[in-house]
């Protein structure tokens, strides 16, 4: 019953995160926003296929290519025969669309790797200039 509570309180707290709507920033804005991955996550420590391989949702801490992230999520291990859920931390880094963690699973007890899609960009490097401003040549002018 805990196990349950607790994971219902979680995928409560990974969709309230996902559906978030960023605060409006400037365009070309330096800024990173949470962003969620699809992907697949392989347990340590289990039977092969049965209780390793699974399928996982996670929130990362920033939706910016070449950054290190933090993450939360939930994973699910179809052919598991007991624990078909996981709860797990992670920690990793997005590359282009694509973002590698490892972490522990928290209800099965094990280190957990995933890899999945996010929805990452590579910042410009431009200037950024306040919403009140305009860049013209790469000079910031600010309107009065």
């Amino acid at each position: 019953m805990k196990t349950l509570i607790g994971l219902t309180a979680l995928a409560s707290l990974v969709a309230g995160m996902a559906l978030a709507q960023p605060a409006p920033s400037a365009p070309h804005s330096r800024d990173s926003s949470p962003v969620a991955m699809v992907g697949i996550s392989y347990n340590f420590g289990g039977r092969v296929v049965d209780e390793t391989i699974g399928l996982t949702f996670k929130v990362l801490s920033s939706d910016r290519q070449d950054r290190a992230v933090v993450a939360a999520g939930v994973s699910y291990f179809p052919w598991a025969p007991k624990q078909k859920f996981g709860l797990d931390i992670s920690t990793g880094y997005n590359f282009d669309k694509v973002t590698a963690l490892v972490g522990y699973d928290l209800l099965n007890k094990k280190p957990q790797v995933s890899l999945g899609y996010a929805n990452t960009y590579k910042p410009n490097g431009g200037i950024v200039c306040p919403p009140n401003g305009s860049l013209i040549q790469g000079v910031c002018f600010i309107n009065v």
